[in-house]
């Protein structure tokens, strides 16, 4: 269970700031997130964490920073630093409005929902532009260590979803197209439960806190894998803004290796980690819905994709 802490000792701790209201939110999985307002007209948002986290948020801080640089609209971060004597750590980032884009997703026309993921697409192209620093692990090792061995607990563990098996087929038929791929920053959570839309519909992208693969760099595609593909035009232009138009063979290849894995993942981790039912009964759908939009794999372009569709 999350710690809850003591935010009027904290806030003696946060100097240069004169807060005149704190509210605290429940955001994601934290319970350690304010809005706060200070005496001079700030809005932010104040989170709390133990100081055991202080390497792996100055890691995202400085992260958030890099993405802010390329123009991201984002939740941006202002200030990262140790309270309550050294034993927690508290970071400051300006405050956004709006709703997320997941649950907002279903009042909006058909083509509100492609404008949006051709803006969606255009923010995570912003993302990928800043490139890896030299000396990272190989992209293919890093992805095959992490994710092979729990893929293959699907043999365990998915009997009941017809035609499963085509996905491990797929993988090992496709696999080396993960060789010489490079690496990029990624937010490590990209999704639309992740995104503010306001009701202009402007965006901005929140929850930068997950580090992947130990400090967010990795192929930019594979960032596709956490994406609620929620209408098929939402999700077609989605793929149009990161591409600047239709997206290339050989991505749809990938998406589909990287999709589909997924899935197969969150599947067995659902079952080996003994999770609801209600849950697992998400899981198995989930992997009936990939192979569905891939045609038991035969064919790398989602059925959702609207090809001929152009706004």
């Amino acid at each position: 269970m999350e710690i809850q802490y003591n935010i009027n000792e904290i806030i003696k701790d946060i100097h240069g700031y004169n807060f005149t209201k704190i509210e605290p939110l429940r955001v994601g999985i934290s319970l350690n997130k304010y809005y706060v307002e200070t005496n001079d007209g700030k809005r932010l948002l104040l989170d709390i964490a133990d100081v055991s986290e202080y390497e792996r948020r100055k890691k995202v801080f400085d992260n958030m920073n890099l993405a802010a640089a390329q123009g991201v609209p984002m939740c941006l971060p202002v200030e990262l630093g140790l309270c309550s004597g050294g034993k927690e750590i508290y970071q400051l980032m300006t405050w956004c409005e709006g709703k997320d884009l997941d649950s907002q997703m279903p009042t909006f026309s058909e083509t509100d929902q492609y404008t949006l993921g051709i803006k969606t697409g255009e923010i995570l192209r912003k993302i990928h532009s800043v490139p890896a620093p030299d000396g990272l692990e190989d992209w293919y090792i890093k992805y095959h260590d992490i994710y092979v061995e729990r893929m293959y607990l699907a043999l365990e563990f998915c009997s009941e979803v017809e035609n499963y098996k085509e996905i491990l087929w797929y993988f090992q038929r496709n696999k080396h197209l993960i060789k010489n791929r490079p690496q990029t920053l990624r937010h490590g959570d990209f999704h639309t439960a992740n995104i503010l839309v306001t009701d202009n519909l402007d965006l901005y992208v929140i929850d930068w806190n997950l580090m992947e693969y130990g400090e967010n760099y990795a192929d930019p595609w594979e960032e596709f894998n956490r994406i609620n593909y929620v209408t098929p035009h939402f999700s077609t232009g989605l793929m149009r803004g990161y591409f600047g138009g239709e997206p290339p063979m050989e991505f749809w290849d990938l998406f589909a290796l990287y999709v589909s894995a997924t899935s197969l993942i969150f599947h067995t981790h659902k079952f080996y980690f003994d999770f609801s039912q209600e849950q697992r009964d998400e899981s198995v759908q989930g992997v009936k819905n990939t192979l569905m939009w891939f045609d038991n794999m035969k064919n790398p372009m989602p059925t959702w994709y609207l090809k001929d569709y152009n706004g």
